[in-house]
């Protein structure tokens, strides 16, 4: 393969694709030790912060605008203060969902590596119990051979005694044909 390189020289580069480094496994990474929560702490969060924003709400339109005044506002007003009072609320608790929805994929997570760690260094007398069923495999292998063997040797024993018997007819037919010629 031919490389131009600025300059006006070319420099023949001769390269081969790189050869797979083999390097050991590295050792199985034990999950971090997470609190252990099932999302009970931060829903409880997001109630305790929904409470406190709306008696903060209330403690504004109340001291602020006052609650009769709320009567003689205009659809617009009304629903300014609406917005500003429930969109926080409304991003709150999106960032707890948020929250919730990510501690379920770090649980499924640890319990998926803790499966594949499983599937991958296979269980204690694996081995044996593997062992035992080929051995039992090659048990009924070695039955099966010496049934069709002796299935084989039925079936010929039993070709031969038709073939006897065939013959024997045969020579019983030619008696008979015989000694009709000779009655004719």
């Amino acid at each position: 393969m031919v490389v131009p390189i600025l300059g006006g020289e070319d420099k023949h580069h001769h390269s081969a694709p790189p050869l797979a480094v083999l390097r050991p496994d590295p050792p199985p990474v034990e999950p971090r030790p997470a609190i252990p929560s099932d999302g009970r702490t931060t829903r409880l969060g997001g109630i305790a912060l929904s409470v406190l924003w709306i008696a903060l709400c209330a403690y504004y339109a109340n001291t602020s605008i006052g609650w009769g005044n709320l009567v003689f506002m205009q659809p617009q007003e009304i629903g300014g203060i609406a917005g500003a009072a429930f969109m926080p609320l409304a991003f709150l608790w999106l960032v707890v969902a948020y929250l919730d929805r990510g501690q379920e994929l770090r649980s499924v997570s640890v319990e998926i590596r803790q499966q594949l760690s499983r599937l991958t260094y296979p269980a204690e007398g694996a081995e044996a119990r593997v062992s035992a069923i080929a051995d039992s495999l090659r048990a009924q292998a070695r039955e099966l051979v010496q049934a069709s063997n002796d299935a084989s040797t039925k079936g010929e024993a039993i070709r031969d005694m038709l073939a006897k018997q065939v013959e024997a007819m045969t020579t019983v037919v030619g008696r008979v044909v015989g000694g009709l010629h000779q009655l004719a």
